[in-house]
C-alpha cells in the first residue's frame, strides 16, 4: 500500500510539472510577432502589434530597412503545397487513350475477307470451300421459274457442295468381280444399325436373287452423337458385312442430298459396269423381283438417260419455317420445282449416276434431295420417264400379298413389321395370279 501511495504522489507531481512548462512555453511563443498562421497561403498582411507613441525608430525613415513583411516572407514551402494544382481550364489535358491513336476509318480499314474466300478449317460438315460461282455453268433461262442465280456465300441450309468429300468406308470389292444388273443404294441414319440388319434379312439380301446380280450398299455420313464410339461400331459392322459407304460429312436430314450424290459418285467411280440403280429409303418395302423382271427387264438392251419413279410435278418449295421441308428463297429463289421423282424410291440407268454427279458440281445444291435430282435432270435436259401406273407408292398401303406382288415400293415398313411382312410375302407370292 505504501508503495502505491508513493507512486501516485510522483505521478501527480509529474503532471503538474508538465502542465507548468507547457503554459510557460505557450506564453513565450505568443509574444512572437510572427504567428504560425502567417505562413498559410493567401493570408492577409500581418500588422505587428506595436505601440505607435512608444515606437521611436533610430534611423531615418527613408533609410530604414524594416524586416520583411510577414505576408511577404517566403517560408519554406510545404511539399504538398509546393506545386499548387493548376487551373483545369489552363492545364493541357492528358490525351485520352481512345483519342491518342484514333481508330481507322472502317471505310479505310482493310475489310475481312468474305467467308466464301477463306479456306475453312476441316470441319466435316462445313469443310467445303465455296466454288467460284463466276466460273459455274449458267442456269437455263427457258423457264423463268427455274432460274437459279448463284451467289458467293452459302446459306446455312445449303449443303456444302461441291467439294471432294473423302470416303471413310468404301466396299470397293462389291463390283470388282462382277457387273451387277442392279445396285440398291439404301439411304439411312448412321446410328440405325437395326434397320440395316432388317434390310439385309429381307429385300436387301443379295442371295435372294440368283438369276441376276444384285448389290446392296448403305449410304451414311458421320454420326452426330458419340461420334468416336459410333464410328468404331460402324467399322466393326463394315468388317462383318462389307456393305457400308460413308463419307466425311455429318449425318443430318439436310445432308440427304450429299448422301445421294455420294451414291452417284460411288457408282460412277467404283461400280461403273452396273446396268441400273435403285435409290431407296430404309423404311420401305421393295419388291426387287417385280422391279427387275417387269420394269427393267434384263432381256432387253439397257436403257440410257433413264430415270423413273413416282413423278411429282407442279410443286414448289415450302416457305414456312415450321415445315420439315422448309426451303428459304436464299437457298432456292424460284416458286416451282422442275418435275422430279419422289424421294422414297426411284430407279435410273447407271449412266445417269456420272451425269448427275458431274452437273451437281456446277449448280447450287438444295437440301431436298429428290427436288435437287429434278433440277439436275432439268440441267441435263433429260426429263423423268413415266413408269407404269401405281407401281411406285410414296405412301403406306395395308399389306396384301398379291397386291404387293404387283408393286415396286410401299412406304413406311421397317423393323419387325417389315420382317413379318417380308416372310409372308416371300413364301406366299408364288400363289398369286399374274
Amino acid at each position: 500500500m505504501a508503495g502505491e501511495r508513493t507512486f501516485w504522489r510522483y505521478f501527480k507531481l509529474s503532471v503538474l510539472t508538465i502542465f507548468s512548462l507547457s503554459a510557460f512555453y505557450y506564453f513565450i511563443m505568443r509574444n512572437d510577432y510572427v504567428h504560425i498562421s502567417s505562413l498559410l497561403p493567401n493570408f492577409p498582411k500581418f500588422k505587428p502589434q506595436l505601440n505607435p507613441p512608444e515606437f521611436k525608430p533610430q534611423l531615418n525613415p527613408p533609410e530604414f530597412k524594416p524586416k520583411p513583411n510577414p505576408p511577404e516572407f517566403k517560408p519554406k514551402p510545404n511539399p504538398s503545397e509546393f506545386k499548387p494544382k493548376p487551373n483545369p481550364s489552363e492545364i493541357k489535358p492528358k490525351p485520352n487513350p481512345s483519342e491518342f491513336k484514333p481508330k481507322p476509318n472502317p471505310s479505310e480499314f482493310k475489310p475481312k475477307p468474305n467467308p466464301s474466300e477463306i479456306k475453312p478449317t476441316p470441319n466435316p460438315s462445313e469443310l467445303k470451300p465455296q466454288t467460284n460461282y463466276t466460273e459455274l455453268k449458267p442456269q437455263p433461262t427457258e423457264n423463268p421459274g427455274l432460274t437459279l442465280p448463284l451467289s458467293t456465300t452459302r446459306h446455312p441450309l445449303t449443303p456444302p457442295y461441291p467439294y471432294p468429300y473423302k470416303f471413310l468406308l468404301n466396299p470397293k470389292e462389291k463390283c470388282q468381280k462382277q457387273k451387277p444388273f442392279l445396285v440398291l443404294l439404301v439411304i439411312g441414319d448412321s446410328h440405325d444399325a437395326n434397320s440395316r440388319l432388317t434390310i439385309r434379312e429381307t429385300w436387301g439380301n443379295e442371295s435372294n436373287y440368283r438369276d441376276v446380280a444384285v448389290v446392296t450398299v448403305f449410304l451414311i455420313g458421320i454420326p452426330r452423337v458419340k461420334t468416336e464410339t459410333s464410328q468404331k461400331l460402324l467399322e466393326e459392322e463394315m468388317k462383318t458385312y462389307g456393305d457400308i459407304v460413308q463419307q466425311d460429312f455429318m449425318d443430318t436430314y439436310y445432308n440427304l442430298t450429299l448422301k445421294t450424290l455420294m451414291g452417284m459418285e460411288w457408282i460412277s467411280k467404283y461400280c461403273p459396269g452396273a446396268s441400273y440403280v435403285m435409290k431407296i429409303d430404309n423404311d420401305m418395302f421393295l419388291n426387287v423381283e417385280y422391279l427387275v423382271h417387269h420394269l427393267l427387264q434384263p432381256g432387253l438392251p439397257v436403257h440410257q438417260n433413264y430415270f423413273t419413279g413416282y413423278i411429282v410435278a407442279n410443286t414448289g418449295p415450302l416457305r414456312g419455317k415450321e415445315y420439315k421441308w422448309y426451303v428459304p428463297k436464299e437457298v432456292y429463289p424460284n416458286d416451282t420445282y422442275p418435275p422430279y421423282c419422289s424421294g422414297p424410291g426411284y430407279a435410273f440407268s447407271a449412266d445417269m449416276a456420272k451425269k448427275i454427279y458431274d452437273v451437281a458440281q456446277t449448280i447450287r445444291v438444295v437440301p431436298m434431295e429428290d427436288s435437287f435430282m429434278g433440277i439436275c435432270l432439268y440441267e441435263l435436259k433429260i426429263p423423268p420417264t413415266n413408269p407404269p401406273p401405281n407401281i411406285f407408292n410414296g405412301h403406306r398401303i395395308d399389306y396384301d400379298c398379291c397386291k404387293f406382288n404387283k408393286l415396286i415400293t410401299v412406304h413406311h415398313y421397317k423393323g419387325d413389321e417389315l420382317r413379318k411382312v417380308w416372310k409372308d410375302f416371300w413364301t406366299q407370292r408364288s400363289g398369286c395370279k399374274d
